[in-house]
């Protein structure tokens, strides 16, 4: 390469601390860093999640089988700001929650798999909706089946 050995030398050395730099943050980053979703979901605390938190009102729907369906819900946010718009957008997901409920028969909604499957369908619409932020869960406090 070069007619120099000791500038042919240095020349490796410094591509191989180079090559050894690079390659150490690479691991760092990848296998030592904590993940950015895990560090997200750090567990809250009973006062976090309160404030985070929206109450429907009751509401009332006809089931697709028949009878009617009387259901609340609390709805917790990821964030303060996105409490605040589902505060502002509750008129929207009270008609999500009747369109849902609407479309579903009794059989298909009691249980706690029902509910779940519920609580899923509804939580996806209003995330839909949201324009910030999203919703983590979307909880059950009270349900009627009839």
């Amino acid at each position: 390469m070069f007619k120099n050995k000791l500038f042919n030398m240095a020349l490796i050395i410094l591509i191989a601390i180079t090559l050894i730099g690079v390659a150490s943050v690479a691991i760092w980053k990848i296998y030592l860093t904590p993940d950015q979703e895990a560090a997200a979901e750090e567990v809250k605390t009973i006062d976090e999640i309160l404030e985070l938190t929206v109450e429907t009102k009751e509401v009332t729907s006809n089931l697709l089988s028949g009878g009617y369906l009387r259901v609340q819900y609390k709805i917790q946010a990821d964030a303060k700001h996105t409490k605040e718009e589902l505060e502002k957008r509750m008129f929207q997901i009270d008609h999500i929650i009747l369109k849902t409920v609407s479309g579903m028969k009794a059989d298909e909604i009691q249980g706690p798999e029902g509910m779940s499957k519920m609580e899923n369908m509804i939580k996806d619409q209003i995330n839909q909706i949201l324009t910030e932020g999203m919703v983590e869960e979307v909880i059950t406090i009270a349900m009627i089946v009839q």
